[in-house]
């Protein structure tokens, strides 16, 4: 109970980073995909540098997990074009529900990225159980352009 009101603490204050775990924490999955991945459809993201589209973390008990994203991202279209990103875990889609990039307005061209990143808990049920974790890019009225993709999950 404490870990997870420090969890919490942590998050609220954004003193957790992609790289930087608390002392008892247990990395479970890091994950990297510095190239880039253009998107004009739905789809997933490679998460991998192998191109895999999904990554799997084993956990030995029922257990609420961390979960940092980060990647550089743009849109490009029309003003009021946008990226949403979902990170689903074992095929549900965790909070906060969507990422969005340039939700502002999008870029003209895709030379204008920016970073986005959030870190969030999501609980997960099993003893000795396999977990899937995915990224899903959705564009929203123009093409999305995710680049430097990186996920971190620990306990």
């Amino acid at each position: 109970m404490l870990r997870s009101i420090i969890k919490g603490a942590l998050i609220g204050a954004g003193l957790l980073s992609l790289f930087a775990l608390p002392a008892n924490a247990k990395n479970l999955l890091t994950t990297t995909f510095p190239g880039v991945q253009t998107f004009s459809t739905q789809g997933f993201a490679a998460v991998f540098p192998s191109g895999s589209f999904s990554q799997a973390f084993f956990t030995e008990t029922d257990d609420v997990v961390m979960i940092s994203f980060s990647a550089i991202c743009s849109t490009s279209g029309p003003a009021g074009a946008y990226t949403s990103v979902q990170i689903l875990i074992d095929g549900s889609a965790i909070y906060p529900n969507a990422l969005l990039c340039s939700s502002l307005g999008a870029a003209t061209n895709t030379t204008e990225l920016g970073t986005y990143s959030f870190i969030t808990a999501r609980e997960v049920k099993g003893q000795n159980v396999s977990h899937d974790i995915k990224v899903r890019v959705t564009p929203r009225n123009g093409v999305s352009r995710i680049q430097s993709l990186n996920l971190l999950v620990w306990d």
